[in-house]
């Protein structure tokens, strides 16, 4: 394209002007001064999107490198975390203007309305490199601001950051492409891939990755083109090479960012998603109903707000049906739409065949996202539409313009009488309901109506509105494309009416949506659920005393918050923690699946906020203070930061920890949980704690049979596992399952599991398992109750020979056995339980340590990278600290290197000597070192590239 002159550049200076102030005045509720007139941003924005920013914001301010963040979870990896985008570059530019301020609500969400900016820009300077005209061009870019997926998922600001970079990143691809010069091509590839490294950063891995696909396939359709012309353009060769170091850059940019959030999201409980959870968020087909009339009976509410706009429906069919020749990118945006629609209806199209055959895929929720890309490609289509109405056309395009303005007459009609039928049978039928209802003050909340005194219908007053609005526009978009076939409106003034009826269409419908009228500034400003909310008079006795009380815990605290005060209000209230929501939490939650107390333990509480119903135990807690809307307890004593045991259980080291922890009646403080095989145990362990180790044979009940075997087995419920030196046998259903073990080295010889639907057949099938195996081996036999007994000769015969005794054995109930084949009768290990209660039967390192050892422990340090302790104990054991187990922290017992081993699914632990010991862990992640050198040297590459290729230029 010819470089544009003067006035071209001043007009397109205005239009970016234009596009850059626009989102900040059609949104001044967001950041008006007025608090009785301010809206903001609830749902995630509240829960997580603020607490997370605020805390990185106070690392930063304190200078500190935000690794790691020690209050949700029991800690978690604050750098690993994708969505706190922690060295995005827009993130980072708004610590650098708060400064040494803390980050307030007002500015968070100021940087949200910029990405309306930054969008709209990027959209603009994307189609003008398409060959769009300015106005059409300003157009397109307003009707992709405030589609319907940016309007609701402004409130997910990781989400709406990264879908904001993508036309930027096809603009400035399409310009490397377009560029026969070597060096000026190469300067614009560089330049793609710092956006694109942007998208990589912003910290959503759903969009990303969605938005990556279109990426990619934009770059085949150009491929594609430019092999078919042969002759001029875009080469393929060189959309090839540019796009690979486009790619290649920004992946390298961002791997300060990507490498540690790839360590936690292996380990987040996010990628065991499924179809059936995806297809949950699928586009039912009455949501379509929402392109023409948002907020229809509320169907549009979150994930379903998929309006684009009137004018932008009638000028994408413009684009579509009157020039005599389609342009190329109105032909890919137009399968892109139709791809999209069925992407999003989910479950009701190909997605089955997508999670069997495209890895990856199952781990996709809320399909109805895809819809993005339908809202991203009417928006081109649209500014193709505009500039085919402002150009010249022939007979032809006029005349299939003409027809289209007629055909578009007939749904102005429909809705003209649907309206007035409507309108006079409601009035005329509901009790209670005028004329007045038409002019309800506000389209978007209106109060229920009443017929008869029974609620028929809410929200009635915003189905009428949305219906005359539906109406108002569209009337207005037909006429002015009835305007230009009769040509009695000139180019200027058409193109100025299309751009104000885009904006006014999709700010009346949009600009004011799913935002909530609080004062996040206020002292009292809360959370209740998931939406933003001032606490009532009445809730709000009291709450100023508990923030109080509230604000003299220490850092490193970390609190368990109920009722009223939500779980994120430490950042709301301006405290100095933040525990909060994230769904890429480690696949151990401390909020469900595990045992009451070892959850607390692992909050490490010393104060906790409740709600005023629950009931808790005076022997544990002392009560603050009390208010309608919480009540504050304080623990006395404080619950032990270091515990200390002298046994442990071994466990796989992707065991089903919850149900191991629920099932066992144990004291999991004195014999905990710890995760990996007996090797990886013993290679942690040993040198610091041999006796669990050194020559240890464990005996097996009074056979006589000693053995190096660890066996434990868990019963409960239609469940039951066993574990042999920390190596895990499921087994699934209400089956009698046996296995056998070598009493010399341990190791499991043969594993069979038998139907409970027969007890004579699997009566034998037991019988023979062990007639087979050689006398001396150990044999646990365990299954958990059934339907009827297993008490035929043949089961006797079998438990007899293990040296169970038959007759004491209610083998209707719950039961588990170890034995050795040949033994005396009534010398294994036998327990049972109830049918419903858990049962538990070991051999192995659990029966170590009688007594209880003498143990004391000072917390001398705590921040969120280093913690020092000073331990003193009579004997070697194992001591564990309610932190998240996480690669990259690093533990020395006086300055010496120890391995740190998984202990209860979550905890860390380490083996001791006795004696007294300075403890300290580190947190130095190699993720971060190798993914910060590879985003820095990227980062010298492209400068010095672009200053290479600028050499070039200029010589």
């Amino acid at each position: 394209m010819p470089e544009p002159s003067r006035p071209s550049r001043a007009a397109t200076l205005a239009a970016i002007a234009f596009l850059v102030v626009f989102p900040w005045v059609a949104q001044w509720t967001m950041w008006t001064a007025d608090p009785k007139e301010r809206r903001i941003m609830p749902g995630d924005a509240v829960l997580q999107g603020y607490p997370s920013r605020h805390l990185v914001h106070d690392e930063f301010r304190h200078g500190r490198l935000p690794l790691w963040n020690p209050y949700q979870s029991s800690g978690m990896p604050l750098l690993g975390d994708v969505q706190v985008a922690v060295f995005y570059a827009p993130n980072v530019a708004l610590s650098l203007v708060v400064g040494d301020e803390p980050l307030s609500y007002m500015s968070f969400q100021a940087l949200t309305i910029a990405h309306f900016s930054l969008t709209g820009v990027l959209m603009f300077l994307f189609l003008r490199g398409l060959g769009i005209g300015i106005a059409a061009s300003v157009l397109g870019a307003v009707a992709h601001q405030f589609n319907g997926f940016h309007i609701f998922h402004r409130a997910h600001v990781n989400m709406f950051a990264t879908v904001a970079w993508l036309p930027g990143v096809l603009w400035l691809l399409d310009a490397a492409w377009r560029r026969a010069s070597s060096g000026r091509g190469w300067a614009w590839a560089i330049t793609a891939g710092v956006a694109w490294s942007q998208m990589l950063m912003a910290g959503h891995p759903q969009m990303l990755f969605l938005s990556s696909l279109f990426v990619g396939a934009w770059a085949v359709f150009r491929f594609g083109g430019a092999w078919r012309r042969r002759d001029g353009g875009a080469r393929p060769g060189r959309i090839a090479t540019r796009f690979g170091v486009a790619a290649g850059l920004a992946l390298a940019i961002a791997a300060v960012s990507l490498w540690p959030a790839l360590e936690l999201i292996g380990r987040s409980a996010r990628v065991e998603g499924g179809f059936d959870e995806a297809a949950a968020f699928s586009l039912l087909p009455r949501y379509f109903v929402n392109l023409l009339m948002p907020d229809l009976f509320h169907w549009d509410m979150g994930e379903m707000r998929i309006y684009a706009g009137i004018l932008t429906l009638v000028l994408a069919l413009v684009a579509w049906f009157v020039p005599t020749r389609r342009a190329p990118a109105v032909r890919f945006f137009g399968v892109a739409i139709g791809v999209a629609v069925v992407l999003a209806l989910g479950a009701l199209t190909v997605q089955g065949i997508l999670y069997q055959f495209v890895p990856g895929f199952e781990s996709i929720r809320a399909l109805v996202r895809v819809f993005f890309f339908a809202n991203l490609g009417l928006a081109v289509t649209a500014a193709f539409g505009c500039q085919t109405l402002l150009d010249r056309l022939n007979a032809g395009e006029l005349a299939r313009l003409r027809r289209l303005v007629r055909a578009m007459r007939w749904p102005v009609g429909l809705v003209s009488v649907f309206a007035l039928i409507l309108c006079t049978l409601i009035t005329a039928y509901y009790t209670g309901i005028d004329l007045s209802v038409f002019f309800a003050p506000n389209v978007h909340t209106p109060g229920p109506m009443r017929y008869d005194a029974k609620p028929v219908m809410e929200n009635f007053a915003t189905v009428l509105n949305h219906a005359l609005l539906f109406g108002v526009f569209l009337v207005g978009a037909v006429t002015l494309v009835s305007l230009r076939t009769r040509r009695r409106m000139p180019g200027p003034a058409l193109s100025l009416a299309l751009i104000a009826l885009m904006a006014v269409d999709l700010t009346a419908n949009g600009a004011g949506a799913n935002l909530e009228r609080f004062d996040p500034d206020n002292p009292r400003f809360g959370t209740r659920g998931e939406a933003a909310a001032y606490h009532k008079p009445k809730e709000a006795d009291g709450l100023d005393e508990a923030l109080a009380l509230l604000r003299w815990i220490e850092p490193g605290v970390r609190i368990e918050a109920h009722g009223k005060v939500h779980r994120n209000f430490g950042q709301v209230w301006r405290l100095h923690f933040a525990n909060g929501y994230n769904i890429l939490d480690p696949r151990i939650s401390l909020d469900r699946g595990i045992v009451d107390e070892l959850r607390r333990d692992m909050w490490a509480v010393s104060t906790v906020v409740d709600g005023p119903r629950r009931v808790l135990s005076g022997k544990r807690l002392k009560l603050a203070t009390r208010t309608d809307g919480a009540s504050v307890w304080v623990r006395y004593p404080t619950p032990a930061y270091a515990r200390f045991a002298t046994g442990f259980d071994p466990l796989p080291p992707r065991g089903p920890t919850h149900r191991h922890l629920h099932s066992n009646f144990q004291n999991y403080a004195k014999r905990p949980a710890v995760h990996g095989t007996n090797r990886e145990i013993r290679a942690a362990l040993a040198d610091a704690w041999p006796e669990p180790f050194a020559d240890v044979h464990f005996a097996v009940g009074t056979t006589g049979v000693v053995s190096p075997a660890n066996v434990t087995i868990v019963v409960f419920g239609d469940g039951s596992w066993c574990y042999v030196d920390g190596e895990e046998f499921p087994c699934r259903g209400r089956r009698v399952h046996a296995i056998a073990i070598d009493p010399d080295d341990g190791s499991v010889v043969a594993f069979e599991s038998f139907s409970r639907w027969s007890a004579a057949p699997r009566s034998r099938r037991l019988a023979a398992f062990v007639d087979e195996i050689p006398d001396g081996s150990i044999v646990a036999v365990w299954w958990p109750g059934g339907n009827g007994k297993v008490d035929d000769a043949s089961m006797r015969g079998a438990l007899r020979a293990i040296g169970v005794d038959p007759t004491k054995a209610q083998l209707s109930e719950h039961f588990a056995s170890i034995g050795v084949k040949g033994a005396a009768s009534a010398t294994a290990m036998t327990n049972r339980s109830d049918a419903t209660g858990p049962l538990r039967l070991d051999v192995g390192s659990g029966r170590h340590g009688g007594g209880d050892p003498e143990f004391t422990w000072a917390l001398d340090d705590y921040d969120a990278t280093r913690i020092r302790l000073t331990i003193d104990v009579d004997r070697s054991g194992l001591l564990t600290v309610p932190e998240l187990d996480y690669p990259g922290w690093r533990a020395t017992v006086d300055g010496e290197d120890t391995p740190i081993v998984a202990v209860n699914g979550a905890q860390r632990g380490i083996a001791i000597k006795a004696g007294k010991h300075a403890v300290v862990f580190d947190y130095a992640p190699a993720s971060f070192r190798v993914g910060g050198s590879l985003s820095l040297l990227a980062l010298i590459a492209a400068g010095v590239g672009l200053f290479v290729v600028r050499r070039r230029g200029i010589a």
